[in-house]
């Protein structure tokens, strides 16, 4: 239930964030400004970095100011760093103020904690603000972690990356008849069921 409502709460607020953010975080009349605790730097490299410590899964958004796309997505990118994607200053920076806003910068350590389960890390000239997880599941103590989270997933969910895969092709013929042989499969177990027999 909990769950439920934080997901729901996040998702009105990565709406209104990414809406501030095609407003050049103008906002509407009369709306605060959201807090800024790191300022981007139009040519300076910042990262923002989402790992699973315990796993093997690493998502990066750097802005475009400071990269050209072509030197992230290179032909063997996807062998390199398959996680990385180039997006645009302005909504680097409203991403960054809204980690602001909730208090990120304000609890970040330095380094990821050996007890951490997963982490959000920002990257700039040199200097490194971590923010961890520590605690299983969704946990009020942790609800800026979660936060921060969602809003960074939305906005790497948003970004289209254009990694390539090296020199070797996909093989879509082995593709094609695994894809039939799943299919066949499929169909004849829903004719069992429909016939009642399992």
């Amino acid at each position: 239930m909990v769950a439920q409502a934080l997901l729901r709460t996040v998702r009105s607020l990565a709406t209104a964030a990414l809406a501030l953010a095609a407003a050049g975080l103008g906002g509407c009349a009369g709306e605060p400004p959201l807090r800024r605790s790191l300022a981007l730097a139009p040519g300076q490299k910042t990262v923002v970095r989402y790992l699973d410590v315990k796993g093997t899964l690493s998502l990066s958004l750097q802005n475009a100011s400071a990269v050209l796309a072509t030197d992230v997505y290179r032909t063997d990118s996807g062998a390199i760093d398959p996680g990385a994607k180039v997006v645009a200053d302005d909504d680097l920076q409203a991403l960054l103020d809204i980690f602001s806003e909730r208090g990120l910068f304000a609890a970040a350590a330095n380094e990821v904690p050996a007890d951490a389960l997963d982490a959000l890390v920002v990257q700039q000239g040199g200097q490194r603000w971590v923010f961890p997880r520590r605690l299983r599941g969704v946990q009020q103590a942790e609800a800026a972690f979660h936060e921060g989270r969602a809003y960074f997933l939305a906005l790497y969910n948003d970004v289209t990356a254009y990694h390539g895969t090296g020199d070797d092709r996909p093989d879509f013929k082995s593709e094609q008849r695994r894809a039939t042989n799943d299919g066949r499969a499929a169909r004849a177990k829903l004719e069992r069921l429909r016939g009642g027999v399992r």
